[in-house]
């Protein structure tokens, strides 16, 4: 054999290796392919069953209330840990009483503070509170107008700084960062009074009672059915639309008070058409899984083609219903379920809040501790913003009847404070 036909020869038989290969190749593709396909049909099989059994398993209604060995003089058995979900009315009024301000003097600034902290405001609006501990969706505080105690009235224009989402790391006069309802306001006079805009972005809750009585109740034309109750656990369904809109559900015992609760579950149930077409499209599935093991249908193509052959087309799904069971610690009586409006409550409401009425800190018969913001150290003035003493002090403390206590070198001594001389006068011990 010469030289130039052996040479042929190995480049035949290397060319018939490469070919080889990719065959090879291809057909392991292809029946990875398949084998996907057929796990994902065994999965699709395996749910539709799941589906049609947990159908059958649908909550016939029943008012038995159970739980024998409940003792109702067992405090435990009992909560008032009630997500209050106030509307905007509630709330704006709710503040407006029982809210107030603290007010703090750093020349030339006042630092207004809401009360009102962000725990308070998930348990009365039914927030969520995200992971940087701020409200999604929170009412916003807006100072408009402040009162002096000298009786006079500042409008404050929007001339404040505040933390928001644009001005995380916004500084103070005294280099801390402000905080949730925390206003820095140009104004070196004391403040009683702030009249503020609250804005409302988030969607309101409404309240239904359900009981074995009234079974049925209408929100935003979806209807909610209260299903069973039975052993201290309440059963009630609604459309699947309105999953994501469920907040809260209480459980009420017979003399009113509201029963600990120790957890929910929930699972969602096709439409009727949905699932007859499930049903009917069920031995089809398996059909087709029958015929990818005996090899009749050999590449996901031959499968596709195969399903669009023989299954219907599947109906659009409208009336997904969703079950759900709260479980309490004793027979229910009665339970309130909360719905968010479809709608957001977009208002503004106007409130004014006093300045705390304990808050001797910085009040003490007519003057105030204020702190320099350049040189960070404390002194008093009155109510007009003069300084009556001059910040010169590591820390002033209101106490009462004229009286502070005077910080020097970390080192604290009550002295009385002398207007007329502009100075602080030793106490005797």
């Amino acid at each position: 054999m010469t030289c130039s036909q052996t040479n042929h020869f190995k480049k035949v038989k290397l060319f018939t290796l490469i070919c080889c290969f990719f065959t090879l190749l291809s057909a392991c593709n292809v029946d990875n392919d398949l084998r996907k396909t057929r796990d994902e049909l065994q999965a699709h099989v395996d749910e539709i069953e799941n589906i049609i059994d947990l159908t059958s398993l649908r909550i016939k209604p029943s008012n038995q209330s159970g739980k024998n060995d409940f003792d109702e003089k067992d405090e435990n058995n009992f909560t008032v840990d009630l997500v209050k979900y106030f509307t905007v009315d509630q709330f704006a009024s709710y503040i407006q009483k029982n809210e107030q301000i603290d007010a703090e003097v750093i020349k030339p600034n006042n630092l207004i503070k809401v009360s009102v902290d962000v725990i308070d405001l998930k348990d009365m609006l039914g927030l969520e509170i995200e992971d940087n501990s701020l409200i999604a969706n929170d009412p916003t505080f807006i100072p408009t107008s402040l009162h002096f105690w000298d009786g006079t009235t500042l409008a404050v224009n929007g001339n404040y700084k505040t933390l928001d989402t644009a001005k995380l790391d916004e500084e103070n006069a005294d280099g801390s960062q402000l905080g949730y309802n925390e206003f820095l306001i140009p104004s070196d006079k004391s403040v009683k009074m702030v009249d503020f805009d609250v804005k409302f972005r988030h969607k309101s809750f409404t309240g239904y009672r359900l009981d074995s009585v009234n079974r049925i109740v209408k929100t935003d034309g979806a209807q909610i059915e209260w299903r069973g109750n039975q052993n201290g656990e309440v059963k009630v369904s609604y459309p699947k639309a309105i999953d994501n809109r469920i907040g809260e559900t209480f459980g009420f015992y017979k003399n009113g008070k509201m029963l600990k609760s120790s957890g929910r579950t929930s699972y969602s149930i096709p439409s009727i058409t949905v699932l007859e077409w499930a049903k009917k499209s069920l031995p089809i599935y398996q059909k087709a899984i029958d015929l990818m093991d005996k090899q009749e249908l050999k590449s996901k193509q031959e499968v596709d083609d195969y399903l669009a052959k023989n299954l219907q087309q599947k109906p659009v799904e409208k009336d997904a219903k969703t079950f759900a069971t709260t479980f309490y610690s004793g027979p229910v009586d009665y339970i309130m379920i909360y719905v968010e409006n479809a709608k957001p409550e977009n208002v503004v409401k106007k409130v004014t809040l006093k300045l705390h009425k304990d808050d001797r800190e910085w009040f003490n018969k007519g003057y105030f501790v204020a702190k320099d913001s350049k040189n960070k150290k404390y002194g008093i003035v009155d109510a007009r913003g003069n300084w009556i003493i001059n910040p010169t002090y590591d820390d002033i403390r209101a106490e009462s009847e004229g009286k502070f206590s005077v910080y020097e070198n970390k080192i604290g001594r009550v002295r009385k404070l002398d207007v007329l001389n502009k100075k602080f006068v030793a106490l005797r011990d």
